[in-house]
């Protein structure tokens, strides 16, 4: 609308000041019309360049997420380093029903990955932009098309305790040495042992643990041996 404003004003300012035969009125009516093109300009200005009539909102979605390792039982969030710098990470990750990792955007966007005591990841994505302050901001600066221009994306995983944060080269060495049988078994095996040492321990000093206890005990326990022994494949 403030475009159309601008012809407006602009027209009857050329045409007022042209063809109007009172002298005075013309003039006064080029005057104010350039007066007019002035604040309009000085507006459009304001709204392209500080963001005036509009307002800062912050969007913030939940999603759960899976392994971005699909294809083992490995529970993993994956990464690739930008650059020979890597001061750049791109981050895959998997959300339910998804059929490949998507990547974390690059472009004025930040992240952090949080362990915590949860038995499920999450990704929370805050997304602050730019938003038109009331209808009437909206109506004259529509036309540039600026509603809901993004600020800042900032990435917050976070995933258990149990999970592992790997490079995507990392993730490939790993799981060349997984297919070895020998090194596979080797690691099955060590990971066994200490299940039952540490159950052994437990069950000591609190014999009164019930069956179910025992068994969050012992999925516990493989997760956090494995991802132990995982991280000492791969150094």
């Amino acid at each position: 609308m403030i475009i159309i404003l601008l012809v407006i004003v602009t027209l009857i300012g050329y045409f007022g000041g042209v063809y109007v035969r009172n002298r005075r009125i013309g003039n006064w009516t080029r005057g104010i019309c350039d007066g007019l093109i002035v604040i309009i300009l000085v507006a459009i200005i304001g709204n392209s360049t500080y963001h005036w009539g509009m307002k800062k909102v912050t969007q913030v979605q939940t999603v759960p997420l899976e392994s971005s390792l699909s294809a083992t039982h490995l529970s993993a969030l994956l990464y690739r380093d930008l650059g020979t710098a890597h001061q750049e990470r791109v981050y895959l990750y998997r959300v339910p029903g998804s059929t490949k990792p998507q990547a974390t955007k690059t472009t004025t966007a930040t992240w952090k990955v949080h362990t915590t005591q949860r038995s499920t990841a999450q990704l929370e994505t805050r997304r602050q932009e730019w938003v038109y302050s009331n209808g009437w901001s909206r109506f004259l600066f529509g036309i540039a098309n600026n509603d809901h221009e993004l600020i800042q994306r900032h990435y917050n995983f976070k995933i258990p305790q149990t999970w592992l944060v790997l490079s995507t080269q990392q993730a490939q060495k790993l799981q060349r040495k997984l297919q070895n049988p020998a090194i596979r078994s080797q690691v099955t095996s060590q990971i066994q042992q200490q299940v039952q040492q540490s159950l052994a321990e437990a069950v000591k000093q609190q014999p009164q643990l019930t069956a179910q206890q025992r068994q969050q005990l012992i999925r516990y326990n493989q997760q956090r041996f494995q991802k132990q022994a995982y991280q000492a494949l791969i150094k």
